[in-house]
């Protein structure tokens, strides 16, 4: 026997080493699943938002399509007065300023119009971009939590480990 060489203490050192190992990746596992649960919360929580980014813009094209009935009623209105004023008045209106005024009138009309329509596309279309960014992101946590715990099955954080007791034991027994 060599002097300073104890069989016992070099197979306490590697039971000792195992169960630090396995106690590591009991607690490595541990936490990964704390990981991936925080990661599943703040995903659902990012797909809340969009889905309510989604409700904002269905809200916008209800509001939209409100503002334009509106619209559409208050020109009606302005131009039933305008013709009963220049009717009562006994102008013709076929031509000359009385048919300019009605005609200029049409084209404001359909120029609010537009812009109702063009300011509810421009705001939908930044709430649609927002809820499929939110979306992505959500998409983006879950994956980089299974990312991670694929990197854990294959063994990366066990075999970092284990290696070191291995060697040491391995050196014990040349």
């Amino acid at each position: 026997m060599c002097m300073g060489y104890d069989p016992l203490s070099a197979v306490l050192g590697a039971t000792l080493g195992v169960a630090r190992a396995v106690t590591t990746h009991s607690r490595g596992e541990a936490e990964q699943r704390a990981r991936e649960q925080t990661a599943a919360n703040e995903a659902a929580m990012t797909e809340y938002q969009a889905r309510l980014k989604d409700h904002q813009a269905r809200l916008n094209t209800y509001d939209a399509d409100k503002a334009k009935r509106d619209a559409a009623r208050e020109h009606a209105a302005r131009d039933g007065v305008t013709r009963s004023l220049l009717a009562t008045r006994g102008v013709e209106l076929d031509g000359g300023s009385a048919l300019d005024v009605l005609v200029d009138s049409a084209r404001r009309r359909a120029e609010d119009l537009f812009a109702i329509d063009d300011d509810a596309e421009r705001k939908n279309a930044g709430l649609r971009y927002e809820s499929s960014l939110l979306r992505a992101q959500a998409k983006s946590k879950i994956e980089a939590a299974k990312d991670r715990r694929s990197a854990v099955e294959k063994g990366f954080g066990l075999f970092d480990t284990f290696a070191p007791s291995i060697g040491r034991v391995g050196t014990l027994f040349s």
